[in-house]
């Protein structure tokens, strides 16, 4: 619950409602410390995630927290951006040491194949976030669940100024 209130701005005197699908891991009898500790209004069974709730799993129970109108989309939108343009930079150095024959010449097999997966990581971050999605509009379920797989293969959505246009 702090992981989830942290990242998602939300100050701990905010009461908020916790749903969880239950499993035999659910340890129940702990429902009314977690509800004081964590300041939440109930704890709620449900039988499928809610589209526009942040998710977290311990063991295999999974829990949401419902953020409904929570969320500050703009905070949101640019913090995906900022990661966007980090990855995007990041890709570029290791694409940039992988296409130096040099380096994968004279470089241990270990070391060209650790560059290789980050590599690889990059380009899963990149396609995962939600601002590359292409023809995607970002939806508050979109925003409140990073990390949703939104690729197609019609182009991809760039900033420019403070506005949101899909590049093809």
């Amino acid at each position: 619950m702090r992981n989830i209130r942290k990242q998602k701005n939300l100050p701990q005197r905010e009461v908020l409602t916790l749903e969880v699908i239950a499993d035999a891991n659910y340890p129940a009898d702990y429902a009314p410390v977690l509800t004081k500790m964590a300041n939440l209004s109930a704890i709620e069974r449900v039988a499928e995630k809610d589209a526009a709730a942040a998710a977290f799993i311990v063991k295999t129970t999974q829990y949401f927290v419902p953020l409904g109108d929570r969320i500050d989309r703009e905070a949101e939108i640019a913090k995906l951006g900022e990661e966007l343009t980090y990855y995007e930079g990041f890709l570029q150095s290791v694409e940039r040491k992988l296409s130096n024959e040099r380096f994968v010449q004279s470089a241990p097999a270990a070391v060209v194949d650790k560059e290789r997966a980050k590599k690889a990581d990059a380009e899963a971050k990149i396609a995962d976030n939600p601002r590359t999605a292409g023809g995607v509009e970002l939806t508050a379920a979109m925003i409140a669940v990073q990390g949703v797989s939104t690729r197609r293969s019609t182009g991809s959505c760039v900033l420019r100024g403070s506005t949101l246009r899909t590049a093809r």
